[in-house]
């Protein structure tokens, strides 16, 4: 694929890549004796480390046992931080005496600062079995103003009889660019243009050359007459879309006029932000109303618009519809199937991708009652069946606004590749409330980690609450910039866009603003760059007889002036990873 082929490119010129940066552990393979000054509990009353020869690389790896607390294990404290700074830590961890059949990992990093200290958990793995081997794990944080040194630990499990083996431990910095955004748009140019190779002809009576001579000079070698090419772009071919709410895209009254007009005029997508979802759907078992998921539909498609299926289930209890949640395992089981048959039956032709089964990190109920741990694969590969044309995504909050779940959902996405399930996509909430940091740097590490899976990315659900709109505006834009730029990326949707709508994360998140549907600076600036910085709208002087212009990837209106009169009309198609080539005859005069 050429996107994986440029990702590997990609890898080598990011500003994340840990190669050739300090590691600032001490003793971070295990291969030295083990003492205070390097590794250790936090006394030998909570737990008793060493160094043993069972290693994951070298010849040693570190032992974990007698733990009196399951917050305690591994750890070590780092001075040689800076403040305000950014850090990748890492390790690989191995279960050696199963107590129970599942078991949390974390990686956790305490911050100490004059009066108080901060405990983090910067990665989580909650679904870890007894016989999983070795798991990387990675995590990131970003250090207070005044934190004064560090603490890195490595847990597992919630039982402290489970001892563990840790290796190839690592902290570096994350360094920043400060060139990131020139280098991002050197990625698009290259990633979302193609070359529109024009080929100018005349109708035989004359040649080009003749026809050029005729319209562009005197006698005195003076223009008498030009030739112009205008391409304006009509439709882009990268999903930029937005989830709707029924009430106002359906809505007759002004407000859904108004709704629509601005939707329609910037995305091309649309995700149903509730009706879609089993327990809005089916609130009383085989009572199922399709009714607002039907005229939600009908309008997108009217439009012109692709549709995202939001979301066939839901792994967290307090999601699924509350009748489900007492039936027997073999019953749940059908039930599922059937939710899957009948929306597909109905929906196959409309909906173009689907979030199969949303949150499952967090949210594993179908498995735990069902008795069956792959039961979410068996969902893929049965919708699947049903829709072999549909993109079928994952989808998870908490990977790039705090990457607490990175580690996790790429180990995830990798076990279902494993055993054969037909992921297709992997999709990235992407919720910024105010108080999560917007570091460029952290966010690209923390999606260059998910594209390692080998699988495309979507951003599924992207808002950010700034209530300075300045500041969001500015923030929407780097994020929108570092994701279009990243060669993993193959869509984008935002979660609303009015500040009047309940899909919203909070007013703070908008675009536009009151029932006047004022755009703000934030919606500006997305409308910028999806409109006009990605947007191919150009005219150029025919000077020769074949020109190649890179135009962005979509549908595009050919114009050929002479001296202001049109002489020919077209359209194109220019799509990724192709060369367009087209041909332009212009009648002699």
């Amino acid at each position: 694929m050429l996107w994986f082929y440029l990702l590997s490119v990609f890898f080598m010129l990011n500003t994340t890549s840990s190669n050739g940066e300090k590691n600032l552990l001490e003793n971070p393979e295990f291969e030295d004796e083990i003492n205070g000054s390097n590794w250790g509990c936090r006394d030998e009353a909570t737990c008793s480390m060493t160094r043993i020869n069972r290693p994951f690389i070298g010849q040693y790896s570190a032992v974990v046992y007698n733990r009196s607390d399951s917050t305690e294990g591994c750890r070590q404290e780092v001075t040689n931080i800076k403040t305000n700074t950014a850090y990748k830590l890492s390790a690989v961890i191995k279960i050696i005496n199963p107590v129970v059949e599942q078991h949390t990992m974390k990686l956790v990093v305490i911050q100490h600062i004059e009066y108080w200290n901060e405990r983090e958990q910067v990665a989580i793995i909650s679904d870890v079995r007894s016989n999983d081997g070795w798991i990387k794990m990675v995590g990131d944080f970003v250090t207070e103003p005044d934190c004064d040194y560090i603490t890195v630990m490595f847990l597992v499990s919630e039982h402290e009889q489970v001892d563990y083996l840790v290796d190839s431990a690592s902290l570096v910095e994350i360094e920043q660019d400060p060139q990131w955004q020139e280098k991002a748009d050197e990625r698009i140019e290259e990633l979302r243009k193609g070359n529109a190779i024009f080929n100018f002809q005349t109708n035989g009576e004359c040649s080009y050359n003749d026809l050029t001579i005729k319209v562009s000079k005197d006698s005195d070698g003076r223009s008498v007459h030009a030739i112009s090419l205008q391409i304006n772009q009509t439709k882009s071919s990268f999903p930029f879309g937005s989830s709707v709410v029924h009430r106002y895209l359906v809505g007759e009254g002004e407000l859904g006029v108004k709704y629509r007009d601005y939707f329609n005029g910037l995305f091309n997508w649309g995700t149903p932000n509730s009706d879609m979802k089993w327990r809005i759907m089916e609130p009383v078992k085989g009572e199922v109303d399709f009714e607002k998921t039907d005229e939600m539909i009908e309008v997108l498609l009217q439009n012109g618009k692709k549709v995202r299926g939001h979301a066939m289930a839901w792994g967290k209890e307090e999601k699924l519809p509350e009748w489900l949640l007492g039936e027997e395992d073999e019953q749940i089981n059908m039930e599922v199937q059937r939710r899957i048959r009948y929306m597909l039956e109905r929906y196959s032709e409309s909906v173009s991708n689907w979030d199969v089964l949303n949150e499952n990190i967090e949210g594993q109920w179908l498995e735990l009652n069902t008795g069956n741990l792959e039961f979410t694969q068996t969902m893929y590969t049965q919708m699947h069946q049903l829709q072999p044309e549909a993109g079928l995504f994952m989808n998870e909050y908490s990977i790039v606004t705090n990457g607490k779940f990175s580690s996790a959902y790429r180990r995830k996405v990798g076990a279902f590749l494993a055993n054969g399930a037909p992921v297709h996509a992997v999709g990235i909430q992407s919720h910024f409330l105010e108080y999560d940091i917007v570091d460029i740097g952290v966010i690209q590490h923390r999606l260059d980690l998910m594209a390692n899976a080998g699988l495309p990315l979507w951003i599924t659900e992207f808002d950010l609450e700034d209530f300075d709109v300045s500041s969001r505006a500015t923030k929407i834009g780097d994020l929108l910039r570092l994701y279009f730029s990243h060669p993993a990326i193959e869509g984008i949707v935002m979660w609303g866009f009015w500040s009047e709508t309940n899909n919203m994360t909070t007013r703070g998140a908008s675009l536009v603003d009151g029932e006047d549907f004022i755009e703000n600076e934030a919606g500006a600036a997305v409308r910028n760059l999806f409109r006009n910085k990605w947007w191919t709208t150009t005219e150029e002087a025919v000077t020769s007889a074949q020109q190649v212009f890179r135009v962005f990837h979509g549908e595009h209106d050919i114009e050929v002036e002479i001296d202001g009169r049109s002489v020919w009309h077209g359209e194109m198609v220019v799509d990724k990873g192709t060369d367009t080539p087209i041909t332009i005859t212009i009648d002699c005069f």
